[in-house]
């Protein structure tokens, strides 16, 4: 599921961050394996491993213009209230 969401994104010129869920984490990193012997560039697609994922920055971050999430209803409602309150300050 994480391609999915990756190839356009990369195919549009963006860089991208995946935060994978925390029961997870190695085929997110079996993924960035993959984007390594794919030669990507460095930064490009950067993994951020571990709990939480309100406690990452990336939704608080002003300069993130979009999120494409995929879990639980309590997180994405989360994401929903957080990135509200940047939108609109």
């Amino acid at each position: 599921m994480a391609a999915w969401k990756l190839a356009p994104a990369l195919a549009a010129g963006n860089t991208c961050v995946l935060k994978p869920a925390e029961t997870t984490p190695l085929s997110a990193l079996v993924l960035a394996e993959i984007l390594q012997q794919a030669e990507l560039p460095l930064g490009v697609v950067n993994i951020v491993t571990g709990r939480r994922f309100n406690r990452c920055g990336v939704v608080d971050h002003p300069d993130v213009d979009k999120i494409a999430f995929t879990g639980s209803t309590e997180v994405g409602r989360m994401i929903q209230q957080r990135t509200a309150r940047v939108t609109n300050t």
